[in-house]
């Protein structure tokens, strides 16, 4: 059976296979056999490479290569996403200590931050401990939050971000656009970063609503002093659009496809 096609397969806590799926995926994190990959995202204005974003990938031994969107909510479910977490951190950490030397010198990691880890107390001392120890820095580190993490906006939340943003961790708003307090929470939160979300980069030139909407976002993050990435660029068309509308940055199939660690020194590095 082809595992991206049935989503919903997986979907169904009661589903004999569903707890199958769970003894995998416990094993595999146990094991770590859930491994980091990483996309580059290049810089609009002269095309060179500026950031690797960690996604991480699970090589099921029967159903291939397993993109974090299938099982990462899974792990959500069964109370195993921190420690999926944690092993992710650690695996991009470790390669970006040995790998940032290869690139630009303001050449930095970005890594996903799920909603229970910005919600976790000890998330900030851990990472605090844990960065230093590969000989990083924290202003080296981006933290990408969706907006629909964001909107819970309690105590710990508030006092971890407050805190990354004190140690110099940037913190980029993830899937800009798609929620209904999108601009409330460029003015309520440290905001050091903007990704235009991929559902309003696919339709471009084309679509008149994309259009205006990635037009208005571009004109808004300009406007606010708030650098630009523009995720999903399949096309240069689409390049073209956000470079001629003062676009940042941007990542997507058109520049780059995730890959492995060893593969991404092989093709960007020096």
């Amino acid at each position: 059976m082809f595992f991206l096609s049935p989503a919903r397969y997986y979907a169904q806590d009661d589903d004999v296979d569903d707890m199958a799926f769970k003894a995998e995926i416990r094993s595999a994190v146990a094991n770590e056999d859930v491994e980091m990959h990483f996309q580059p995202i290049f810089s609009c204005e002269d095309g060179r490479l500026v950031a690797a974003e960690g996604l991480m990938r699970w090589d099921h031994p029967e159903r291939g290569s397993i993109g974090p969107e299938f099982f990462v909510p899974l792990a959500e479910r069964i109370g195993l996403v921190g420690e999926l977490g944690r092993l992710g951190f650690k695996q991009a950490l470790s390669w970006f200590s040995k790998s940032w030397q290869e690139f630009p010198a303001d050449f930095r990691l970005a890594l996903n931050l799920s909603a229970l880890q910005i919600e976790d107390a000890e998330f900030v001392s851990w990472l605090e401990s844990v960065v230093p120890s590969y000989d990083l820095r924290f202003d080296q580190i981006e933290l990408e939050i969706t907006e629909t993490a964001l909107l819970a906006e309690s105590e710990v939340m508030k006092t971890n971000i407050s805190r990354l943003v004190e140690l110099g961790v940037v913190i980029a708003l993830d899937d800009f656009g798609t929620g209904q307090s999108s601009l409330s929470l460029l003015k309520r939160f440290p905001i050091g970063r903007i990704k235009l979300d991929r559902s309003f980069v696919g339709g471009l030139p084309d679509c008149t609503d994309d259009a205006a909407i990635a037009t208005a976002v571009l004109g808004l993050a300009a406007a606010m002093n708030v650098p630009i990435v523009a995720e999903g660029v399949e096309d240069e068309a689409q390049q073209a659009f956000l470079a001629e509308r003062g676009c940042d940055e941007m990542q997507g199939f058109l520049l780059g496809r995730p890959v492995s660690g060893a593969d991404f020194k092989v093709r960007y590095g020096r």
